[in-house]
């Protein structure tokens, strides 16, 4: 993990005159808006299955990090489709589908039965941000989008009409900045994670 601290320097040289503790929750922020809009930043959870239970609650590795969505799962090298929690049957076997219910946790049906053995983990894509106290954003978002990053801080400190360095033109400017990294990130994602990246239509029971 990279501190928000250690993206300090790409950001005073824009709006100087701006304290360090305002820039960092400025990163803060732009780190989490980053996540939300582009599902750049994925990791894998392991899920270990336990008899009778379809519901897990599922937290990332990483205290500074938040789960807000999840992309994929896989069962023994096998992956799981995507289903409609609403048309999700309750019956018992070998996990063929999974669902995502906010903020943090998933099904997978058919559910273990009550005398079940020898059950394995499923492995979950999970998408993440940085937590609203983080301070820190994962190393795969610092090495690739710390410029994406200082755009979105000094877009917003440079925002505040009633700050001594505020730029309505230097907002406006990295501002732009901003929203193409993310754009651009998104496209790394999807690319990065096909066939996952692709939404294929839930399964249908």
């Amino acid at each position: 993990m990279a501190t928000l601290e250690s993206l300090l320097p790409l950001c005073r040289r824009h709006a100087p005159g701006c304290p360090d503790f305002v820039l960092i929750e400025a990163l803060r922020r732009a780190a989490r808006e980053f996540c939300r809009d582009s599902w750049f930043a994925r990791r894998s959870i392991e899920v270990q299955l336990v008899a009778g239970q379809g519901f897990y609650d599922i937290e990332p590795d990483d205290e500074a990090e938040e789960i807000i969505g999840a992309d994929a799962a896989e069962y023994q090298g096998n992956p799981l489709g995507p289903a409609d929690q609403k048309e999700v049957p309750q019956t018992t076997g070998k996990p063929r589908c999974w669902v995502f219910l906010p903020p943090a946790t998933v099904e997978f049906v058919p559910y273990p039965a009550e005398d079940a053995t020898d059950l394995d983990v499923v492995r979950v894509s999970v998408i993440v941000q940085p937590t609203a106290a983080a301070t820190t954003v994962g190393d795969d978002i610092a090495r690739l989008f710390d410029e994406a990053l200082a755009d979105g801080a000094v877009a917003i400190v440079c925002g505040d009409e009633q700050a001594a360095w505020s730029s309505p033109q230097l907002a406006a400017k990295h501002g732009q900045r901003f929203y193409t990294a993310k754009m651009n990130a998104k496209g790394k994602a999807l690319r990065a994670h096909q066939p996952r990246g692709l939404r294929v239509q839930p399964v249908r029971f």
